[in-house]
């Protein structure tokens, strides 16, 4: 599972959490802003991940 970042570089709170599930060759991505919860499944990218960039 990957996770977004909670904070941003500046230590301010970041407007959405997202998080990832690498289900074989998809990810199933989800995004929690503003009491919302949006889902939708993506192709994995050619690094075998679902997030560009940082992690937790």
């Amino acid at each position: 599972m990957e996770v977004s970042v909670s904070r941003t570089p500046t230590g301010l709170d970041v407007d959405a959490m997202e998080a990832a599930a690498l289900t074989g060759e998809n990810c199933v991505m989800g995004q929690i802003r503003d009491g919302g919860v949006m889902v939708t499944v993506l192709p994995v990218l050619a690094t075998g991940k679902c997030f560009v960039g940082d992690t937790r």
